[in-house]
């Protein structure tokens, strides 16, 4: 599920040259919707991405002008191609849609990512569902998780409950028996691709390091999470019957993608 930001930018400057903003501002929160375009109007044509972007949002709810998707996408664009990570993740989002410009994931994607590495919470809220449901991008399970635990860093409400549904889709894995093999358990770890263990494990999302077969802390602790997630013996350990886990969370992970 994408969000757009739907209300205006109301950060300005204290100069002369960008009075008019908050004049824009004011006039949009009082309810005089065609003062508030002129002003964002004026100031858009100079140049400033707030009001560029402010416009958009009127044009795409149609608050004091006639809605027109096209003209939203126009003005987002403008302050997007400044670096503007508000109108880069609303035209992401009409992107995904096709509204006023033609659907296109990957330029969604693009532009979700530029505002999520600009710290923008929304955005790399859309970056993470983005990377989980593979629109425009593979499907990546280890880059959602990454963009989803930023935004829920932010307090991002959404992004911690789709967290959530990520840690129970990897527990609806079954759990092979306790009985470990002849030789126990452990032992069989000798056996096991520690390289396979991390390949696993990047899929999932759970960050092993370089998938380079050396058992290292991250792979420990990235085996733990995953034990933990699951519902398994928290050991850290690399095992047959650890593999044999993971293979069915990677099952399960694409079935329900």
């Amino acid at each position: 599920m994408k969000r757009i930001l739907a209300g205006l930018c109301t950060i300005g400057w204290l100069t002369a040259a960008h009075a008019d903003f908050q004049a824009g501002v004011a006039a949009y929160r009082n309810g005089d919707f065609e003062t508030a375009r002129l002003e964002f109007e004026t100031l858009a044509q100079q140049g400033l991405a707030k009001a560029q972007h402010n416009l958009g949002v009127m044009y795409e709810q149609g608050t004091g002008v006639p809605r027109d998707a096209r003209e939203a996408a126009k003005w987002y664009r403008l302050a997007a191609e400044k670096g503007y990570p508000r109108s880069q993740n609303n035209l992401a989002s009409l992107y995904e849609v096709g509204q006023g410009v033609p659907r296109d994931a990957v330029e969604a994607a693009r532009l979700y990512q530029a505002a999520a590495e600009q710290g923008f919470v929304l955005a790399q809220y859309n970056l993470g569902t983005v990377f989980q449901e593979g629109r425009g991008v593979s499907r990546d399970l280890g880059e959602a998780r990454k963009w989803l635990e930023a935004a829920a860093d932010q307090g991002d409400a959404d992004a911690r409950r789709s967290l959530v549904a990520l840690a129970k889709a990897a527990r609806k894995a079954p759990a092979e028996p306790a009985a470990a093999p002849a030789g126990g358990d452990v032992a069989s770890a000798r056996k096991v691709s520690i390289r396979d263990v991390q390949a696993r494990l990047t899929a999932l999302g759970y960050d092993p390091g370089p998938v380079d077969g050396m058992m290292g802390p991250k792979t420990r602790n990235a085996i733990e999470r995953f034990q933990r997630d699951t519902g398994l013996e928290r050991t850290g350990d690399p095992s047959l019957r650890l593999l044999k886990n993971l293979d069915a969370a990677v099952k399960t992970a694409a079935s329900s993608g």
